[in-house]
């Protein structure tokens, strides 16, 4: 009997397009901000299932960027060097997305007349794995701001949660540099982190 009562329940929510489970909900956490094609050719979300924000793209992207970002301002962080770290998981290994952190300076350098120190990181697949990102040495009195978040490339679906900057103190580390999310532009510094959670 309950198991007629199940196939009825799915034949009803089929003939209804009603979805089983509770459905996506699109729209950006608060405290984040989208980037790049977000939109447009990208689309952010929570997924209840998963306990996740998720970031996919919608029909063709080609090489269009779609991120989640958040800057926040460097001087709680002085003379601290950071990890960034999540969890993620792919639709598919071969989606290429990155975690990523970086830093702004007001020395001069190669971005607009700005120095940026960076970190990416991926190393997902189909299933949660924690990822962790950190950039080449500490925050000093000439960085402005720190951004933080995921960016995803192409075609593809990328699920994140659990997200946490972890001060290390006064320790050096090379970065792990990757072209991709310095293609992105990011929002204004909103001070410390918000909603590290990612709920809607």
């Amino acid at each position: 009997m309950q198991i007629k009562a199940l196939l009825l329940s799915v034949a009803v929510a089929g003939a209804l397009n009603v979805p089983l489970a509770a459905a996506e909900r699109p729209g950006v956490p608060a405290g984040w901000s989208a980037a790049g094609q977000v939109g447009k050719q990208f689309e952010v979300g929570y997924d209840e299932q998963e306990g996740a924000v998720y970031l996919r793209s919608l029909g063709e992207p080609g090489e269009q960027l779609g991120g989640l970002t958040q800057t926040i301002d460097a001087k709680p962080y002085l003379r601290q060097t950071l990890m960034l770290s999540a969890e993620v998981k792919t639709e598919d290994p071969k989606v290429r997305a990155e975690l990523f952190m970086r830093t702004v300076g007001a020395k001069p350098g190669a971005q607009g007349g700005e120095s940026v120190n960076s970190g990416a990181g991926w190393n997902a697949g189909k299933e949660w794995t924690e990822t962790k990102v950190q950039v080449g040495g500490m925050v000093d009195e000439q960085t402005r701001s720190l951004d933080f978040g995921l960016v995803l490339q192409g075609k593809g679906k990328v699920w994140i949660r659990n997200v946490r900057l972890v001060p290390l103190g006064p320790v050096v580390v090379q970065a792990s540099n990757m072209p991709l999310h310095m293609a992105i532009d990011v929002a204004p510094s909103v001070g410390r982190p918000v909603n590290l959670t990612l709920r809607p």
